[in-house]
């Protein structure tokens, strides 16, 4: 939602924001909208580009430059594309059929998979447990 507000004593025109998996709500000024790296969730038209992602085969990472992929892997997630963080989903899935998950691998894993299940939850509308099993499920293919 837009709303007017006074903050500090200045008055300005925010975005009212809440967060799906905590509930937490956020106030953003519209002035720096651009800045703050927010942008739309995907159209419902797009899910089935990202499902196809998960399903295409998996380029998990090898050798022994560990801090070179996971920085890579990162940056990545960081961009806040849905396709980007789905393909960091897919690849370190697909390294975790393989191998144990280091701490780090497994925090890059997670929040890889928070990003593309929650932003799938809001652009199709749907029930939590059914969209992340349908992405559990493209993602093991």
């Amino acid at each position: 939602a837009v709303e007017e507000a006074e903050i500090s004593g200045i008055r300005d025109t925010f975005y009212r924001l809440r967060i799906v998996g905590t509930g937490a709500r956020l106030l953003i000024p519209e002035r720096k909208l651009v800045t703050s790296g927010l942008r739309e969730v995907i159209a419902h038209e797009r899910v089935e580009e990202v499902m196809a992602l998960l399903r295409r085969r998996a380029n998990p990472p090898s050798g022994s430059n560990w801090s070179k992929w996971h920085r890579a892997f990162s940056e990545k997630v960081q961009t806040g594309s849905i396709f980007d963080a789905a393909e960091v989903f897919r690849d370190v899935h697909a390294l975790k059929q393989n191998k144990s998950l280091s701490p780090a691998e497994r925090h890059l894993f997670d929040m890889a998979a928070h990003l593309v299940i929650n932003e799938l939850i809001v652009a199709v509308g749907g029930c939590p447990d059914e969209v992340e099993q349908q992405v559990m499920e493209a993602v093991a293919r």
